[in-house]
C-alpha cells in the first residue's frame, strides 16, 4: 500500500497535479475493493487457497489503511500552510473517536442486539443494523470527519460482534443492491467539467 501510494503520488506530482489532489488520487488507487475481490474469490472457490488467504490479508490491511485515508481526507481541502496543523487536529479527533467507538462498541452492541434478537423480528434486526451504521456515520460527521469513516468503523464493529453471522444472513439479500448503489453514488461524485 505504501509503495503503491508513494509511486502514484510521485507520478501525479511529476504530471503537475497539486500535492493534496495527488495524495487523494494515489490513496484511492492504492486500495482495492474488499467486497468485490472477496466475492470473486468465494465464487471461484479460491478463498481457502494460499493465495486467497494472502489476498484477504492484503485486503484487510488496505481496509485499515482506508481508515487513515478517510480520517485525513477532510483536512486536505484547506490552505497549504495550514495543512500540517489541520492534519494533526484531524488525526487527533479520529484517534479519540476510534478509541471511543472501539471501547464502547463491544460493550453496547451485544446488549442492543441481544434485546433485538429476543423480539425474533427480522425487520427489526435489519433496522437495528442500519441505525447503528447511520448513527456512527452521523457521529463522525458531527466531529468534522468523513461519514464514510463512521460507517466503516460501524461495519468493523458489527463484523466482530457475536451476531455477525446473523447480520450477514440478514443483509445478504441487500448486499449486491447496496454495493451497486455505492458504486453509482461514488461515480456520481465525479465532476468531469472544467
Amino acid at each position: 500500500v505504501v509503495i503503491t501510494l508513494l509511486a502514484l503520488w510521485g507520478v501525479a506530482w511529476a504530471m503537475g497535479v497539486p500535492l493534496a489532489t495527488g495524495w487523494i488520487l494515489a490513496s484511492a488507487l492504492a486500495l482495492s475493493s474488499t467486497a468485490v475481490v472477496s466475492r470473486e474469490l468465494t465464487q471461484s472457490h479460491q478463498l481457502h487457497l494460499r493465495f486467497g488467504q494472502i489476498a484477504v490479508a492484503v485486503l484487510l490491511f488496505q481496509d485499515m489503511a482506508s481508515v487513515f485515508f478517510l480520517a485525513i481526507l477532510p483536512s486536505l481541502g484547506g490552505q497549504p500552510e495550514q495543512l500540517l496543523p489541520s492534519l494533526l487536529w484531524t488525526l487527533g479527533k479520529a484517534t479519540v473517536l476510534l478509541a471511543g467507538l472501539l471501547i464502547l462498541g463491544p460493550r453496547l452492541l451485544p446488549r442492543l442486539f441481544t434485546l433485538v434478537a429476543r423480539t425474533r423480528t427480522e425487520e427489526l434486526f435489519v433496522l437495528a443494523v442500519l441505525v447503528v451504521i447511520l448513527a456512527a456515520a452521523a457521529l463522525t460527521q458531527l466531529m468534522g470527519l468523513s461519514m464514510a469513516l463512521g460507517a466503516f468503523i460501524a461495519g468493523m464493529l458489527l463484523g466482530e460482534s457475536h451476531f455477525r453471522h446473523q447480520i450477514e444472513a440478514e443483509i445478504r439479500p441487500f448486499r449486491d443492491v447496496l454495493l451497486g448503489i455505492f458504486f453509482v453514488a461514488v461515480g456520481m461524485l465525479i465532476h468531469l467539467g472544467p
